[in-house]
């Protein structure tokens, strides 16, 4: 009987070690996706505000609106702003 009370002591003792090492190793996966996750949020706001100074910035340069009337250089002057204005939407 003995015997018994030890093995399943050692059982119970071992899987005790390993679920708790187990959850260590968790949590410290855990805090490195939140770290990632942080990382990414402050790199999309610095891409989108400095998304929004590039507009800001190409709004003043073309005060006149000749750069955004012309055909050739209109043309890309209105997809770039139309992507800025969709990251910004996102």
């Amino acid at each position: 009987m003995t015997t018994i009370l030890i093995i399943i002591i050692c059982i119970l003792s071992g899987l005790s070690i390993f679920l708790i090492h187990r959850g260590m190793v968790l949590v410290s996966q855990a805090n490195e996706l939140r770290n990632m996750l942080t990382e990414y949020i402050d790199r999309e706001e610095t891409t989108e505000k400095a998304l929004q100074s590039m507009l800001t910035r190409m709004r003043e340069l073309d005060i006149n609106g000749s750069f955004e009337s012309d055909d050739e250089v209109g043309y890309v002057f209105t997809q770039l702003k139309n992507i800025i204005e969709e990251y910004s939407k996102v």
